[in-house]
């Protein structure tokens, strides 16, 4: 769980997400972010671990879901390593990444003013148990994984581009 680097001062959200996860049978990883502490977070259920910040490289591989704020780097990560996502959208272009993906099947969006530990925990179970998510996450991880790398789309750009 995860709400970016601009939307990780609420900690009302991440103290709802941890009641929330306590008693489901899940590994709860949640990070903060930078500016944040999160001993004024503790005490934690024993399922979960809360900390300043883990580079989603190391993490991702490993999750069956992650919750999300719904911004372009965690949701593009989650994308391309398959993870189903449940997403509480909290400004900017987070709703238009929590459509995209819901409509998608990847993910869950659940909108912050009906947001309860209930309906999270809810969410949570239904993307980590219901297969459907998992495919749709599958299936679009190869399809990012089937584009062309930086280097080549730059390559292609330029012999479109007239000499001046």
């Amino acid at each position: 769980m995860t709400f970016g680097t601009l939307f990780n001062s609420n900690l009302d959200l991440f103290r709802l997400g941890l009641e929330a996860l306590a008693d489901e049978s899940v590994d709860v990883v949640m990070t903060v972010g930078r500016d944040q502490d999160p001993t004024e977070l503790a005490p934690f259920p024993a399922n979960a671990r809360v900390e300043k910040f883990i580079p989603q490289a190391e993490l991702l591989p490993s999750c069956s879901a992650v919750v999300h704020h719904g911004g372009a780097g965690t949701t593009f990560g989650a994308l391309a390593h398959g993870v189903p996502q449940v997403v509480i959208p909290q400004g900017a272009d987070n709703y238009e990444h929590a459509a995209m993906c819901e409509s998608a099947g990847t993910a869950i969006a659940l909108l912050p003013e009906s947001l309860t530990p209930d309906n999270l925990a809810a969410a949570v179970r239904r993307a980590v148990s219901d297969e459907t998510y998992a495919e749709a996450s599958r299936r679009c991880a190869q399809e990012i994984a089937a584009m062309p790398d930086a280097v080549s789309v730059a390559t292609a750009l330029r012999s479109w581009v007239p000499a001046v």
